[in-house]
Order: structure tokens, then sequence, then C-alpha cells
């Protein structure tokens, strides 16, 4: 079974824990009761596969509050066009507890990560398939600029979603800023060379009232973006 942000929320929490780390490679070398992690990783919307990145698979288990077990499950890398599979034996305790993460290393400042290069799984059965893809966007950037953002006052405020196919099944995610304090520009990492859609949740004099917007901007490149809130 795949999972979604959980995945961010989880390993936030790890920093603070003490980590037991465990090498089960060896999990590789199996012959019966076999399962199988199988399926491509993406960008550019989908439509172009990301090879030779390397993959890390991972369980892993909260003893206690204070304390988790990350063992290593298995390495491989994706091919030109994507693809790859993971194929291990589950341990008995894996069976009841924990979860699974396949940790993609790719270039950082080339690719778009929003919260960790971790892809999070919840628990697996023996002998089981699991098909999957995963949208990973090349990096582009919004240099946004907001005029007359010191005239939000009061309850007042004006908040910025962009929002871009990226993770599982291409659901839409991104970044989000509240302009109602400085600075009143900024650089914002977006998803380049697939649209971006953008939210502007406005409320203005007691009024709450929405702007959208598409954009589309080239991998790698930077695009200007001004917004007057008293506009």
């Amino acid at each position: 079974m795949l999972m979604g942000s959980l995945g961010a929320f989880l390993l936030m929490g790890i920093s603070n824990c003490d980590i037991v780390e465990e090498n089960n490679l060896a999990s590789q070398n199996c012959t019966t009761g076999c399962n199988i992690i199988q399926g491509r990783l993406t960008t550019n919307n989908g439509n172009s596969g990301i090879g030779n990145v390397k993959l890390l698979l991972k369980w892993i288990n909260y003893t206690s509050i204070f304390s988790v077990v990350i063992r290593s499950k298995a390495i491989t890398r994706t091919q030109n066009d994507g693809t790859f599979m993971f194929e291990f034996r589950l341990n008995d305790d894996e069976l009841y507890a924990g979860y699974f993460e396949i940790e993609y290393f790719v270039d950082e400042s080339k690719f778009l990560i929003l919260h960790k290069r971790t892809i999070t799984l919840s628990s697996l059965t023996r002998d089981t398939i699991v098909d999957m893809e995963y949208l990973v966007p090349l990096k582009a950037y919004i240099q946004w600029e907001v005029k007359n953002n010191q005239k939000i006052v009061d309850d007042d405020y004006f908040h910025t979603t962009f929002r871009s196919p990226i993770g599982f099944a291409g659901e839409e995610n991104g970044h989000a800023v509240d302009w109602r304090v400085p600075p009143s520009e900024a650089l914002i990492e977006v998803a380049g060379n697939q649209k971006i859609y953008v939210m502007n949740s406005i409320k203005k004099n007691g009024i709450i009232y929405e702007k959208t917007d598409t954009l589309f901007i080239a991998a790698g490149e930077t695009l200007p973006y001004t917004f007057d809130y008293l506009q």
C-alpha cells in the first residue's frame, strides 16, 4: 500500500529519536516467498523516466516514542526509462510493525523536493507484488513580487499556493506563501516543464475572494511574477 504526505510527517520525528541502523541487504537473496516492488520514477509530468538513480528500500519502526529502527532491505537503480524493481524477503517482525520507505538519490539542485527524497509505503504482506509510479518534477523558479502588501491590516490576508503534479499518480501538491508579513518578494521553487496552478486567496476590507492563474516554466528558468494587493 502506498502513502502520501504521511511519510514526510513521520520523518520529521526521526531526528529527535535514538536511531538503531541495521543492515538486512541479505534479504535480496530471496528464493521463495519473495516480495516485489516495481515501478517507474518519472519527471516532465510523467512523460519522461529518470534513469540511473540509486534507490534504497528501508524498513522503519518506532520501538518507543524516542527510539527508531532503520533497517536497509534492498538497493537498486532505475533503468534508462526510469523503471526499477526490488525483490526481497520480509522478516517476521516486518509483517506486524513499522512501514517501508524508498529513498531516491536525485540531484536536489535540479529536481523539486518538497519534503524529503523519500517514498513512503505502509505495511506489506509476504509474497506480494506492489506496482507504483512516482513523479519527481524538475525544478524551476518564480521571482514573486507583491506590491502594497503593507496595506494588509487587521484580519485581512493574502495567501498564495503553487500546485503542480508531484508524487504518486501525479497528485497535485506544492508550496504556499503567506504575504501578510515581509518580505514582499521571494524566489520560489516550483515544478518545471509542467503546469503550475496558482491560487491567490485574498481577504481585503473584510471581503474574501480568489484569483487563479496557470503558468508553465521551462526547467531551470525563472519567471518574474507580480501581484498588486490593492487591485
